[in-house]
């Protein structure tokens, strides 16, 4: 399973993305990140800074799901939306 990492332009983070994606990486094995990938993966998770959630991708990307994060507080979310996807 292959899931697109993609950042918004950060103007105004409000938590630390690129700890949030590495916390992902090293608890999902089974599954390959790739960050802002340009072409589609099977899942799509959009790591914005702030509540705005500016970052985009193609509305048919991510076939098996995607989820917006808008902050650390949504871990537990991203877990489960993950969990539920390779189980």
């Amino acid at each position: 399973m292959t899931a697109n990492i993609r950042f918004c332009g950060g103007c105004n983070p409000r938590y630390d993305r690129g700890a949030f994606a590495r916390r992902m990486i090293d608890q999902y094995p089974e599954i390959q990140f790739i960050y802002n990938a340009g072409e589609d993966t099977d899942i799509v998770i959009l790591l914005c800074g702030c509540s705005a959630a500016c970052a985009r991708v193609p509305e048919n990307y991510g076939a098996c799901g995607r989820i917006t994060v808008c902050g650390a507080e949504a871990w537990e979310n991203v877990q489960k939306f993950l969990d539920g996807l390779i189980s």
